[in-house]
């Protein structure tokens, strides 16, 4: 006898609750599987970024190192090529203290003293122009300038090193058609200088240096190309220093050029001042055989018109004879006692009478309370207390007497750049003589004015 249809029913398996729980744990697993690869993901990624930021910081670490060093290998150059001078200098003092007794002697120190002195400038000056220019201070300020009269006096600038050197100095110029050119006058000659002194600084006694210039074709009308190649048969260089000859603060470490000092900025003063001016400068050098520096530069032509105006501006006023100097009046104004006393020696010795003053304020009360002409000049420098040499010579050249206010006055200071020069002219002063100076630049500043 079979089993009742109810009893047979309710025996069945309820499949619904089973697959509900099923399809909840598959959705469970599905988003933890999602969440877990998104964490994973997420991970991963902050995993490259950290080793990104890990590579970047290695990077950076090995950068701060390099200037670290390339720093300290500066530091102890410098250290080195200034205290070498200064050195020579206290050095030379002393045994002139020590010998005064001995005029011939004393003599030959203060000749030392005075080369040390000025070598002691040129790395000064270096150390400032490579500052300036990777500060983006340094413009081209161009003029009309004629290029064959540039070299010449180019030749006068390096005659006393190459005599001191005995070296076989030529210059071919027979390349120039075109004198007459627009260009800074002032940034290619100190390209020019730094490529020839470094020739004749790396080249042994009767060796022999020398310029070549040519004009290349191929300028466009109304400009000209030509190519300065400054060469030597001096020590050369290696095929690797070569390579980094014009990075800043670079030498060739080796026992020929370790006595040779210097900064190690001059090649990379030259390399920025030739890029400025758009050009290209390339070199060549084999050890024991020398090297030759080629500088490709394009210059605009000065028009007939523009050559003429420039050679009448070059003109410089008819210099007096010395004993046109006797007796005239200086107001010499400076706040250090030992500058006043440099320039007052100087200015007596040429028989002009000193009148001197420690600032700007004393200065403007002095030529306020003197007669018409009795000041022929004043020589003003520009950092001092109380009142600047700006403020004085705008005070100056504001009194009421107006023969007084137009007293030449001519800046005389440590501040010798472009824009001292530039702010000197605008606050009213006629010239500018940049310390330290030379008797000669002072006494021909003298002569222009008096």
């Amino acid at each position: 006898m079979g089993a009742p249809a109810d009893a047979v029913r309710t025996d069945k398996v309820d499949w619904f609750l089973p697959a509900l729980i099923l399809v909840c744990l598959l959705t469970l697993l599905t988003v933890d599987t999602i969440y877990f690869w998104q964490i994973r993901r997420r991970d991963l990624a902050v995993a490259r970024q950290m080793a990104e930021q890990g590579e970047q910081l290695r990077t950076a670490l090995d950068a701060a190192e390099a200037a670290n060093r390339a720093k300290t290998v500066f530091l102890n150059n410098m250290s080195h090529d200034i205290r070498t001078p200064m050195n020579a200098i206290l050095g030379f003092a002393g045994l002139a203290q020590t010998h005064s007794d001995k005029p011939e002697a004393v003599k030959d120190y203060l000749s030392k003293i005075q080369v040390s002195g000025e070598h002691l400038l040129m790395l000064i000056n270096d150390v400032l122009d490579m500052s300036r220019i990777e500060s983006g201070k340094v413009t081209l300020r161009e003029k009309t300038a004629n290029l064959t009269e540039l070299l010449d006096e180019l030749k006068i600038v390096l005659q006393t090193d190459i005599r001191q050197k005995q070296l076989d100095f030529s210059m071919d110029a027979r390349g120039i058609r075109h004198e007459q050119i627009v260009c800074d006058k002032l940034r290619l000659n100190q390209v020019l200088i730094n490529l020839m002194s470094n020739a004749i600084k790396f080249t042994k006694a009767g060796g022999r240096v020398g310029i070549r210039v040519r004009e290349a074709e191929g300028a466009p009308a109304g400009f000209v190309d030509y190519c300065f190649e400054v060469w030597d048969n001096g020590i050369g260089m290696s095929e690797e220093f070569a390579e980094h000859i014009f990075e800043p603060f670079t030498r060739e470490e080796n026992s020929t050029v370790s006595r040779i000092e210097g900064t190690g900025l001059g090649m990379a003063i030259t390399k920025s001042l030739v890029d400025m001016m758009h050009g290209t400068i390339t070199v060549k050098t084999k050890q024991g055989e020398g090297t030759s520096f080629t500088v490709a530069l394009r210059f605009r032509l000065a028009g007939d018109k523009t050559a003429d105006a420039v050679q009448s501006s070059r003109a410089i006023p008819a210099q007096k004879p010395v004993d046109s100097l006797s007796g005239r009046h200086v107001l010499l104004v400076d706040d250090v006692e030992l500058n006043r006393e440099i320039a007052a020696a100087v200015l007596e010795e040429e028989g002009l009478r000193v009148t001197q003053c420690e600032n700007g304020r004393e200065a403007v009360d002095t030529l306020a309370g003197a007669k018409p002409g009795e000041f022929n000049l004043v020589l003003m420098d520009l950092m001092m207390p109380v009142m600047d040499g700006f403020e004085a010579t705008r005070a100056i050249r504001s009194l009421e007497n107006r023969d007084i206010a137009r007293t030449p006055i001519v800046a005389m200071t440590a501040n010798a750049f472009d824009e001292d020069r530039q702010a000197c002219a605008a606050a009213g002063m006629d010239d500018f003589l940049p310390k330290p100076f030379r008797r000669e630049e002072l006494c021909d500043m003298l002569r222009k004015y008096l």
